[in-house]
């Protein structure tokens, strides 16, 4: 059987996984149209300016100069290496090179997130092949991959929120004694979270929730009181002077350029019929990947409007974004359409539905065990969040990136799901289950390679 083969040469397939990961991402960045990788909106502007003026760029000083500062700080070494490699009067002709370098600290955060998945699976004691197959799935999954490649804050907000679920659920089912120090590890993990992108407070809600539910069924108010006062502070003291700073100038602590303004404020005017939430034409959105799909931008595009299908094609593939020109939006040849063959990307994303399905299935036979209420409570208010933010936008809003930080929980969700088929399935449906899930690996790496060298 697939599942008996793979336990047993489970640390094979994770050194060859792991080799092939590393290789693919070298031609995704030594093979990019542009020194900044692939992004959908650029935030090297921030760390320019940063490294050129020595203090943080005002909100207004580009694009996406508004968010906090942990992203700036955090490229700023990788950038004056490369400033130091290629001279200070070719930086000022040409940063390509600085910014090329950046892309390191997407290439760390790729591998910290990755780390914190394997961590979570072992934490819930799943065993080697469920393990090798949830970091398989993970190292081959073509939005941490594209996002591994580009210089933005979404990935640095992944490592940090992917490391977060870890330790506030080690937290909640491990840690008996609850010490400060557990505590101390999620404030400065929430703090470095909200001082990466606004949605990164949620870490904070989510830590408030949990820390409630670990001690109240117990009535124990005095370390209740403790443990949320030190995530608070810690949270606060990291990340909040932004946020201060943005109302003290803009009259509010979340503020924006452009239409992402509309989804941060609080005096939010919903804009549900934009977006479709009934239906799931996964067909439709991935026949944009097709030679003979229209010319446009993505978002122009009807089939982009469903929420639950655009979310599911971007979290397997680019949706075209990056594979078909013009469909980014900037300049002409921006991001050159890619010779990749349709059925490749298409086969990878309806042969996905598998794990998501899985995914769901697990959701719901977990829906009462307490040990997956760290997973459940992430889960949750991330989409609330979410659904509440992109709805206040009329274009833009649906990125998968935005919440691939779910990535661990989908991963646990998914073997616990698969655990639960093993159970009551017969042998030769586990036995097409095992074998898909092998195929989609597969068919994901050679997407990837496809992808990278276009």
């Amino acid at each position: 059987m697939m599942r008996d083969w793979v336990k047993a040469h489970a640390p094979h397939c994770l050194l060859v996984l792991t080799v092939l990961a590393c290789l693919l991402r070298a031609v995704l960045i030594l093979d990019a149209p542009r020194p900044w990788g692939y992004v959908w909106d650029r935030y090297h502007p921030g760390i320019q300016i940063l490294y050129e003026t020595g203090e943080l760029p005002e909100s207004r000083a580009c694009w996406q100069c508004y968010h906090p500062p942990v992203f700036y700080y955090a490229g700023l070494p990788f950038y004056w290496l490369g400033a130091q490699i290629a001279g200070e009067a070719a930086t000022a002709r040409n940063p390509a090179l600085p910014i090329r370098l950046v892309i390191v600290l997407s290439l760390v955060c790729t591998v910290i997130s990755v780390f914190y998945c394997d961590k979570l699976l072992r934490l819930y004691r799943l065993t080697d092949e469920y393990r090798l197959l949830g970091v398989a799935l993970a190292l081959s999954l073509p939005c941490l991959y594209i996002g591994s490649g580009g210089v933005e804050a979404d990935i640095v907000l992944t490592a940090i929120l992917c490391a977060f679920l870890y330790y506030i659920t080690r937290y909640f089912c491990v840690d008996s004694g609850s010490g400060i120090r557990s505590v101390a590890v999620l404030g400065v993990l929430a703090g470095l979270a909200a001082g990466t992108k606004y949605n990164g407070l949620l870490a904070a809600a989510v830590g408030g929730a949990l820390i409630a539910s670990k001690h109240l069924p117990r009535r124990n108010y005095r370390r209740l009181l403790r443990d949320a006062a030190v995530l608070a502070a810690i949270t606060l003291a990291i990340g909040g002077w932004k946020y201060a700073d943005n109302y003290q100038k803009y009259g509010t602590p979340l503020f924006a350029n452009g239409t992402a303004l509309e989804g941060f404020s609080l005096q939010r005017q919903m804009k549900w019929g934009e977006y479709q939430f009934g239906t799931f034409p996964l067909i439709s959105a991935v026949s944009l990947m097709s030679p003979g799909s229209p010319e446009g931008i993505l978002t122009d595009m009807p089939p982009y409007r469903n929420v639950w299908s655009t979310l599911h094609t971007l979290f397997w593939s680019d949706m075209s974004l990056f594979s078909r020109a013009n469909r980014h939006g900037g300049p002409d040849g921006m991001y050159p359409t890619k010779q990749i063959p349709f059925w490749l990307p298409a086969s990878v994303v309806f042969l996905a539905l598998l794990p998501t399905l899985l995914a769901i299935v697990g959701a719901g036979v977990t829906l009462t065990r307490r040990s997956c209420w760290p997973l459940l409570v992430m889960s949750g208010v991330t989409w609330l969040v979410y659904v509440q933010w992109f709805v206040a936008q009329s274009e833009w809003a649906l990125k998968t990136k935005y919440i691939l930080f779910l990535l661990p929980a989908y991963l646990v969700y998914m073997c616990f799901g698969l655990k639960w088929v093993e159970r009551h399935a017969p042998a030769p449906a586990r036995r097409a289950v095992w074998a898909s899930l092998a195929l989609l690996v597969a068919l994901t790496n050679v997407y990837l390679l496809r992808f990278a060298i276009g």
